[in-house]
């Protein structure tokens, strides 16, 4: 383990440990034992169908890249993905394990386009909910104390996304050319690079595609959405929907700090952090985290099925 590696570890069982100390865990534990079945088993089916709508998404913007494939190899190749990305410590593992396991089908570039113009489409909607929500319930974030933070995090992904479109191929330009005079390998990761950055330019004639995926990103958080208001139902919970609705992406956007491994302890911090505000105890808050986190691991490792069937397939 690199000593980046055993800091994430660390700092994600010191987050850990630190929301155990505000935590009665024996209440916890019991809420736990008595959680809804239904509601529970609602929130993987809204997690199926996360799945499916990425799926979706992702389709339309391959087709803009004349990459044209079957319904059902491009859940397995996503789903696969998903895997990965909650069982290694990023979720960029799982954009390359998606984009590897696609070799077979070559026009690696189109692929490895395609999956940046997913994410960056997925993170604007993200931002434009953030700010949705740091505008509606404000009195939420700044009881906690990170009300300017949140805004500065919104604002930093906001440019992040505008630097990456306006500026994306000079800089990936400068780093093919520096990797090029590097060696072997780095000359072959450079031509990468340049093939990815060109296909990625076909995009700004694909508006309608853009668009496409731009809107399919709403129903998208809808779902996220709808499954932690499940998960907390889980616990008999009077919440509003409503509410769910501002809190759920400062989740997602806090999630993305590469703290810790797959966000561990950050995710659950802010989840009882923001929820508390909402009317939920730290307990309860706690346990709803705790499933959520149970949900998404579950749901994910379908994947792992569809990983063992290509496995099986190339022998």
């Amino acid at each position: 383990m690199s000593i980046k590696a055993f800091f994430k570890w660390a700092i994600g069982a010191a987050l850990i440990a630190l929301l155990l100390a505000f935590v009665d865990w024996r209440e916890t534990l019991v809420l736990l034992i008595n959680v809804r079945a239904v509601p529970i088993a609602l929130a993987i089916v809204t997690g199926i169908l996360g799945i499916l709508v990425s799926v979706a998404k992702w389709r339309i913007l391959l087709a803009a890249q004349a990459v044209e494939l079957p319904w059902f190899p491009l859940v397995s190749y996503y789903w696969t993905g998903t895997f990965f990305s909650n069982f290694l410590p990023t979720s960029v593992g799982g954009d390359v394990v998606r984009l590897v396991a696609m070799r077979q089908h070559g026009q690696s570039a189109q692929i490895g386009s395609s999956i940046v113009a997913e994410r960056l489409s997925g993170v604007m909607v993200l931002v434009l909910l953030c700010a949705l929500g740091l505008l509606m319930r404000q009195e939420y974030f700044r009881a906690t104390g990170v009300y300017l933070v949140l805004w500065a995090a919104v604002i930093g992904a906001a440019t992040a996304i505008v630097v990456c479109v306006q500026f994306g191929r000079r800089l990936l330009a400068y780093s093919s050319t520096r990797l090029a005079i590097s060696g072997a390998w780095q000359l072959k990761l450079s031509e990468i690079l340049r093939k990815i950055t060109e296909s990625f330019d076909l995009y700004s004639k694909r508006l309608l595609s853009l668009s496409f995926a731009f809107l399919i990103s709403f129903p998208f958080y809808f779902l996220v959405m709808l499954s932690q208001f499940l998960v907390i139902q889980a616990f008999e919970v009077d919440l509003r929907f409503e509410e769910v609705v501002y809190i759920a992406p400062m989740i997602a956007l806090v999630s993305m700090i590469p703290l810790s491994p797959n966000a561990v302890g950050v995710a659950e911090g802010a989840f009882v952090l923001f929820y508390t505000q909402a009317g939920l105890t730290v307990e309860q808050a706690f346990a709803a985290a705790i499933v959520r986190r149970a949900v998404n691991l579950l749901v994910s490792s379908i994947g792992g099925v569809f990983w063992a069937l290509q496995s099986s397939e190339t022998r």
